[in-house]
């Protein structure tokens, strides 16, 4: 899968966990809904990449996520029902590609299920999973692709 489709499931899957959370004190009500992979409520809003790693060594997210030229900045946005998108932005915050979806989000660990279903180009069907954690105001996803372990960090 390349850089650039990792990189916006990523941010779909950030998205995803900032997004979902219950409303409702109801036991039975809250189990029914963990039982959809909402994403918990501390991830849903707005997410921005801040650094990367591959196997352990700092990567330039230019080169980690593979950005286009202008690109200066990803986001990923995270809503509570699921549904995530991905953005790359230019120095004028215009977008420069897009990405997405939804996610489900494994309610007994660390897990997300990311499906892709449109990017800049148009319609799409992707799916990747990865792992995750969540402290604070800090998101770190982490994913093992072509035999290296990627792991980006992002803020809210």
């Amino acid at each position: 899968m390349p850089k650039r489709r990792f990189a916006a499931c990523l941010l779909i899957l950030s998205a995803l966990l900032s997004a979902c959370g219950s409303s409702s004190t109801d036991a039975e009500v809250e189990g029914e809904e963990d039982e959809l992979g909402h994403p918990p409520a501390a991830m849903v809003g707005r997410w921005v990449f801040q650094s990367a790693t591959v196997d352990g060594t700092p990567t330039a997210l230019t080169d980690a996520l593979e950005w286009t030229g202008a690109t200066v900045q990803a986001r990923l946005n995270v809503e509570a029902n699921g549904t995530y998108w991905y953005e790359e932005l230019n120095a004028s915050g215009a977008q420069t590609w897009a990405e997405g979806g939804w996610v489900f989000v494994d309610p007994e660990g660390s897990l997300i299920e990311v499906n892709v279903q449109w990017d800049s180009d148009g319609s799409a069907t992707d799916q990747f999973e990865m792992t995750y954690t969540l402290s604070g105001n800090v998101l770190t996803l982490q994913r093992q692709e072509l035999g290296s372990t990627l792991v980006f960090t992002l803020s809210m």
